[in-house]
């Protein structure tokens, strides 16, 4: 893993994880397009409100992390990353994933924890790789929880005890 003060005596095609995290960044840098065999990208601890639609072009990204900023709409962009694997995006501002998510067909893990998700499409439930969905933080009443849970047996989710909210 790399941060950007250690990047100047390496070679591109050999960076496969990029730290930037904490930076206060506002936007991504498009240098960041050099790192054609990128696989972990860590934007967490930043200012960012949306991802630019140039992230597609990293083919080979497994693991983002964007957690911790202050992103209001899931970015549709991550439906075009077909290699993602891992999507850790808690505490940020959305309230809802998109119905293209089914095109992560890789992913394993989503990390939502005190992201206020409350929607979640029907191509969510089509995702088969899927394997450990963190929900914690984020109110849900029993029947919700069980019918997720119904519908998606082979994933584990992490999710607090049931609120005695409406539904």
């Amino acid at each position: 893993m790399y941060r950007p003060d250690e990047l100047q005596a390496s070679d591109p095609d050999t960076v496969l994880g990029l730290d930037l995290s904490g930076m206060k960044l506002d936007r991504v840098p498009d240098s960041i397009l050099v790192f054609t065999n990128l696989k972990y990208l860590d934007l967490s601890r930043n200012k960012l409100n949306t991802l630019p639609e140039f992230l597609d072009s990293l083919k080979t990204l497994e693991t983002l992390d964007i957690s911790r900023n202050r992103i209001d709409v899931f970015p549709l962009v991550i439906t075009r990353l077909q290699a993602l694997k891992v999507l850790k995006a808690n505490r940020n501002d959305f309230d809802r994933l998109p119905d293209a998510i089914r095109y992560n067909t890789s992913l394993e893990f989503i990390d939502l924890w005190d992201t206020p998700v409350g929607i979640y499409p029907d191509g969510f439930y089509t995702l088969k790789s899927l394997r450990k969905v963190d929900l914690s933080g984020i109110r849900f009443g029993p029947t919700f929880q069980k019918a997720l849970q119904e519908r998606m047996p082979w994933v584990d989710f992490v999710m607090d005890e049931p609120c005695d909210c409406m539904e």
